[in-house]
């Protein structure tokens, strides 16, 4: 068993479901992965976040947001997320949202890359990211679809100081020895598919 008291600065930590029905979210994942959820409040009259446990260890959440298409966010730890933001923006990435506290748990800010693709920065406080991963029905890898793969290359590797193994179908990148990530580029047939990223379980 994987449990995770800490990310490095550069890790994938984290997971989340923006949907707009969290009950039928719910009873989906529940069923297919043996998932357990845990409603915490946040506030009168909004939707609870909902965090999804294995042997009462958090393995991702969801929330219910009705304005939004239902998609997964994923989340890379950092020591500092105004520095992060800033230097996202530098390297050709555009603020989605400007960096914020989330409560007492943590800071974040939610980050396109040079070419669009959604992801999250976040600077633990309470809230480290998943406490468990790399075991069944849990996170172990997070994988870039993108349009411009030397694009993505430079830009991901210059903002967090990613190593990258290079071939000519896949890049897989990493902070350690021990790739966490890959990249792919998209041909012709996904030539109108916006780039993201996609959180894969074993």
């Amino acid at each position: 068993m994987t449990e995770m008291k800490k990310y490095r600065p550069g890790d994938f930590c984290w997971t989340e479901l923006a949907t707009s029905d969290t009950n039928a979210a719910k009873k989906f994942y529940s069923n297919l992965f043996g998932w357990k959820a845990n409603e915490m409040p946040t506030g009168p009259d909004q939707p609870p976040y909902i965090m999804m446990q294995i042997n009462g260890k958090n393995v991702c959440a969801m929330y219910e947001n009705k304005k939004v298409p239902t998609k997964w966010l994923s989340y890379v730890s950092v020591a500092n997320v105004d520095e992060s933001a800033k230097k996202a923006k530098s390297l050709g990435g555009k603020l989605k949202t400007e960096p914020f506290d989330v409560m007492d748990v943590g800071r974040m800010a939610n980050v396109l890359d040079s070419q669009g693709a959604v992801f999250a920065l976040w600077q633990p406080k309470r809230h480290i990211g998943a406490e468990l991963i790399n075991e069944p029905n849990t996170m172990c890898w997070n994988e870039l679809m993108t349009n411009d793969m030397e694009s993505a290359r430079k830009f991901y590797s210059a903002l967090f100081g990613w190593k990258l193994k290079i071939s000519p179908q896949y890049t897989e990148a990493g902070m350690g020895d021990i790739a966490t990530a890959g990249m792919v580029q998209m041909d012709e047939k996904m030539r109108d598919v916006p780039p993201y990223w996609a959180c894969t379980l074993p």
